[in-house]
């Protein structure tokens, strides 16, 4: 049994006795039962093991919930989580979902790396983002680079343009063909011009006519 059983016991007898006192002959028993008991007292306060003594509480553990949540616990879909891995971006979570949808990519089935498209997972391929400015307005347009030559042909990629409507916030489609986007410094309507490369000597150059982008001429090598 622990000693702290014990303790009750010792500290009667020894009360007891001292009332008491026994015989000559019982005398050197009291006084062993009285060091035994501060003995053990002394040895209890010293591991803190009995009522009274000063004991610190417990630190608790750190609470999990201060930990920053994960990307997909706030709100980002499987396709936007992957689109916007690594890639700076002032878009909120919304934002990047509505940009996902608007792509129409979905993550690969086959291969979990690489995107196909909803319904159509032939070919998987690589999606490169790219966040611009072209008006300058503080609002991001995403252009995306895709592609194979399964999908793209001799030029290995595809350029797709998503451009905000200020009017509902949906992101929409502009260009969408095969051919490298190139932002220029010149500007129609208050947006960059675009040339978009490819095999060939002559690059077809797009302008924002105010609602979208549309081919304006060609530029030669």
């Amino acid at each position: 049994m622990k000693p702290l059983l014990f303790l009750p016991l010792l500290l009667v007898m020894s009360y007891g006795l001292a009332q008491n006192p026994p015989k000559t002959q019982m005398s050197k028993h009291v006084d062993a039962a009285a060091a035994l008991a501060g003995s053990l007292i002394k040895a209890l306060k010293k591991e803190k093991k009995i009522p009274g003594t000063n004991t610190k509480p417990p630190v608790p553990a750190p609470s999990k919930s201060s930990e920053a949540p994960s990307v997909s616990e706030v709100g980002l879909s499987p396709v936007a989580q992957k689109l916007f891995h690594g890639v700076a971006s002032k878009l909120t979570n919304d934002g990047k979902n509505k940009v996902a949808a608007a792509s129409k990519f979905a993550v690969s089935k086959s291969d979990k790396n690489l995107f196909s498209f909803e319904g159509d997972d032939e070919a998987p391929f690589a999606v490169e983002v790219i966040v611009t400015d072209l008006n300058d307005d503080g609002t991001e347009e995403i252009i995306f680079q895709w592609g194979n030559s399964y999908w793209s042909g001799q030029a290995g990629t595809s350029c797709l343009l998503l451009v905000k409507n200020p009017k509902n916030g949906s992101y929409e489609q502009n260009l969408g063909f095969p051919g490298i986007a190139e932002i220029r410094d010149t500007k129609t309507n208050g947006y960059r011009d675009l040339l978009i490369g490819g095999p060939g000597f002559e690059f077809p150059v797009y302008k924002w006519n105010g609602k979208s982008y549309e081919q304006k001429g060609t530029v030669k090598q």
